[in-house]
């Protein structure tokens, strides 16, 4: 925000009522300042970004976005972590796909609509079809295990 407001006296923004001025319309505007202002502002914390009755049963999910980013609201019940509520980046790890575009429930994994990586409710990849080539669903330098949702 320094190099695009060079110009701009921000001291000015803090003055008393009578003499203050807004900032310029390029915060409002300029893609790079909103960049700047997602990693200062909400990388670095939390923001309340929905509501646990979005999620209200066991499998449910429910896709947002935030701050930019496409985000998906999980609560899993599984045998580790009893009805818990996650948030996971919606993105499919494989080629970037939409994982869940409509609010829905689902009874164990949440599968890619475009080559069908399946993720567990904890997020972690639990099947990748076709990855060693057609009909070869493993391969030796992919581990399933190193892969999740972050």
């Amino acid at each position: 925000m320094v190099d695009i407001l060079a110009d701009f006296d921000l001291a000015r923004v803090l003055k008393p009522i009578e003499a203050a001025r807004g900032l310029p319309n390029i915060c409002y505007t300029d893609p790079s300042v909103f960049e700047l202002e997602r990693q200062r502002i909400f990388a670095g914390g939390w923001a309340c970004a929905g509501f646990a009755h979005d999620v209200s049963g066991a499998g449910a999910l429910h896709p947002f976005e935030f701050a930019g980013m496409p985000l998906l609201m999980v609560r899993a019940d599984t045998s580790d972590t009893e009805n818990s509520l996650r948030v996971f980046h919606n993105v499919c790890r494989h080629r970037g796909r939409i994982l869940v575009a409509e609010p829905k429930s689902v009874k164990k994994a949440v599968v890619c609509p475009y080559h069908g990586w399946s993720y567990d409710l904890s997020g972690s990849l639990v099947r990748a079809p076709n990855v060693g080539g057609l009909g070869v669903h493993a391969h030796e330098g992919f581990k399933v295990d190193d892969i999740c949702l972050s």
